[in-house]
């Protein structure tokens, strides 16, 4: 089926977070809606897709008749989502019932769907639809719109995730030393995601055995509360890890999980960090729909640096926004200070956000001690900067003070190649 999505994309005033309500049943915490249309084939495909994604149509209108009674509806059901149809014959009480939504302030995010091109694309605008899905549109299309949709309302972005541009590239180190000088340096209260479901090793480098694990949170994202929240995390050197373990992997009944679970989080931390896959997944796509900043954490060398370029663009096609692909340098010889940023970034295609200088001993050190990179190293140092930056509470390398750290920039001299960088 071909693909005819039409998103409408403003600047909303709201920062109002979605509300995350408590109850012992399941569908408490589950998004809800309320559609009203006419059109009975567009109202069942809606129906169809908001299951697949757990969304729980309350009640279905019709747009005839004045509008109070379904203001009245939305605001005693409180639906999260109105789904309004904006046919010809249906847009004018649409607009109507959306103008009187907004007068209310009741807070209800506006999704318009039809069959066909709009001609009152600035009406829709003017009244809050700023998501309109144009039939035909697959669950690709319903999933990106409805995150879209959540976005109008969320708050400023707590949220980064780290992904190795390959394996070994050293996301998880630099995830794990980023969230520990956030919590205990810049106190920050702090969570760490696993979400390397297949290769996560926090436990074992901090040495501990969690009781719950990141797949039981996305299993029961919808359920989450404080109580079960205190269960599924463990605190380790001030930062709470949610840590991939255990044999299985996580369920992907919905794909909305990791949103909730990273809706659930924001509401509790000031800083999220994810660890992520070296596969661009469906789980890095959640996280940059949520995140500030996407990292991509990559060594010097040419080839590394090609798989990199490779990630910004995956990145892109995923929907991570510009200000947030960024390159995390990784492994560097050089003092960070002295190291061409500009030059690194032409042959990356990306901004680098940090520079982190290789110290085998360093990281060796801590592994053994079964916790973060000592601060009083260059490298604590440089991770302490990156989670400055973070933080915005700029944390500035001082530079060297002698010739300890020679330009080593002609070892390097091939990463100004980008004509045969093939990227995919």
């Amino acid at each position: 089926m071909a693909r005819c999505l039409k998103v409408y994309i403003l600047h909303a005033d709201r920062s109002r977070t979605l509300p995350l309500r408590t109850g012992d049943a399941k569908e408490s915490q589950l998004l809800k809606g309320i559609i009203a249309g006419e059109t009975s084939e567009l109202i069942a495909c809606l129906k169809s897709m908001c299951g697949t994604l757990d969304i729980v149509i309350q009640k279905t209108v019709d747009l005839q008749g004045p509008p109070e009674p379904v203001v009245r509806l939305v605001s005693s059901y409180r639906a999260d989502i109105l789904f309004l149809e904006l046919s010809a014959a249906t847009l004018p009480a649409s607009l109507e019932l959306a103008r009187r939504l907004q007068a209310n302030r009741a807070g209800t995010i506006f999704v318009g769907f039809a069959s066909e091109q709009l001609l009152e694309e600035r009406a829709a605008l003017e009244v809050g639809i700023w998501q309109i899905l144009i039939s035909p549109f697959d669950e690709r299309d319903f999933l990106q719109t409805i995150r879209l949709a959540l976005d109008q309302q969320k708050s400023e972005p707590s949220v980064h995730g780290f992904l190795p541009a390959k394996g070994g590239a050293g996301a998880t180190v630099t995830a794990l030393n980023t969230a520990t000088c956030l919590a205990q340096v810049l106190n920050r209260k702090v969570l760490l995601i696993e979400a390397d479901f297949d290769s996560g090793i926090l436990p074992l480098l901090l040495n501990f055995k969690p009781q719950a694990s990141v797949m039981e949170a996305l299993e029961t994202s919808a359920l989450l509360d404080d109580r079960s929240w205190r269960r599924m995390v463990t605190n380790s050197h001030g930062v709470d890890i949610l840590a991939a373990w255990g044999a299985r992997t996580a369920g992907q009944d919905s794909p909305l999980n990791f949103d909730r679970l990273l809706a659930f989080a924001k509401q509790r931390y000031d800083t999220v960090l994810v660890d992520l896959p070296v596969v661009v997944d469906h789980i890095t796509e959640a996280v940059s729909y949520h995140s500030r900043n996407m990292f991509v954490v990559s060594t010097p060398e040419p080839i590394c640096m090609d798989v990199a370029r490779r990630r910004l663009r995956q990145l892109q096609t995923r929907g991570a926004k510009a200000t947030a692909r960024q390159v995390i340098l990784n492994r560097v010889v050089e003092h960070p200070t002295l190291v061409d940023v500009e030059e690194y970034g032409r042959a990356v295609g990306g901004r680098i956000a940090a520079v982190l200088p290789n110290d085998y001993s360093v990281i060796q050190e801590s592994i053994a001690g079964t916790g973060p990179v000592s601060l009083d190293s260059l490298l604590g140092k440089a991770y302490l900067a990156l989670a400055g930056s973070i933080a915005g509470q700029e944390r500035p390398l001082e530079p060297p003070d002698s010739n300890r750290f020679p330009s080593l920039k002609s070892l390097f001299s091939s990463l100004a190649r980008t004509d045969s960088v093939k990227v995919v």
